[in-house]
This record gives structure tokens, C-alpha cells and sequence, in this order.
């Protein structure tokens, strides 16, 4: 069929960055890698999971994106493109978790989902493909705008 390799995204654990508690999503995102990283060494090289940062704290978030690569082997992260703690992502409280990402050799891809966070127009839409789309499209590009 043509395809040599899938990145792998949670479906459920999109809505993780809700989450309020730093050390409760922080062991949300280890439950989802610690998962994912099994479940991709049946067709290692073909299926390429990523790390789930727990941007609910800078610390944590560091902590936990070395665990993956080092451990794990996972070789990238994402996150919502939402602000997180009320801040976008270009926020220097956030400039430590970039830099051990480059340190790392670790992109990390934004990848959008329709609920547990604020979604950038969501209040003028309804129904839950008009706001799927509405947010995607609005989250991602103001989330790469904000790092650029």
C-alpha cells in the first residue's frame, strides 16, 4: 500500500493537557508512553510512537521527555497546541523544556483534539465536527505562530 512508517497519537489521552495536577498528569503521560513504546516494538522502525508532555509543569515535562528518549527510546513529543497554565507555548517559563528537546534530538509536533481545553472558536460553532475543524485549524496555526 505504500506506507512504511505510522506515527502514533493517543486518541482518549488528547484530553490529558485538562488535566489540573502536575504529578497526576505527569503519570498519565508515563502510562501512555510506558504503553505506547511496548506496543510499537512489535514493528520497530514502521510504527513511531510519541511522548505526551505534561506541560502542567516545566520540571516535570523535562523529567519526563528525558525518561521517554533515554529509556524508552521514543524519538519525539507533542503536545495541544493550547496554552497551558494560561500560557501560550512561546512563554520563556517553557524555554527548558525546548532546549533539552534539542539537547535531546527530540522534535516535538503539535496535534490538536476537540475537547478538554479551551478551543479557540469553539463558542461560535456547533456540533462536534464544526468545532473539530474550527479548532484544528485555529489552535495549530496560533500555536506555530507563537514558536516561530
Amino acid at each position: 500500500d505504500g506506507i512504511d512508517a505510522a506515527v502514533l497519537y493517543p486518541t482518549l489521552g488528547m484530553f490529558y493537557g485538562a488535566i489540573t495536577d502536575p504529578d497526576f498528569a505527569a503519570a498519565v503521560c508515563r502510562a501512555y508512553y510506558l504503553w505506547i513504546a511496548d506496543f510499537c516494538n512489535t514493528h520497530p522502525g514502521r510504527l513511531i510512537g510519541m511522548a505526551m508532555l505534561p506541560m502542567q509543569s516545566v520540571e516535570r515535562s523535562v523529567e519526563e521527555l528525558t525518561y521517554a528518549r533515554n529509556t524508552l527510546g521514543l524519538c519525539g513529543g507533542f503536545l495541544r497546541p493550547n496554552p497551558y497554565n494560561k500560557r501560550l507555548l512561546s512563554d520563556p517559563v517553557y524555554d527548558l523544556v525546548w532546549a533539552t528537546a534539542q539537547d535531546l534530538d527530540m522534535p516535538i509536533a503539535f496535534h490538536e483534539a476537540a475537547g478538554g481545553l479551551h478551543l479557540l472558536g469553539a463558542d461560535r460553532v456547533s456540533g462536534f465536527g464544526a468545532r473539530h475543524i474550527a479548532a484544528h485549524t485555529l489552535e495549530m496555526q496560533l500555536a506555530s505562530l507563537s514558536v516561530i
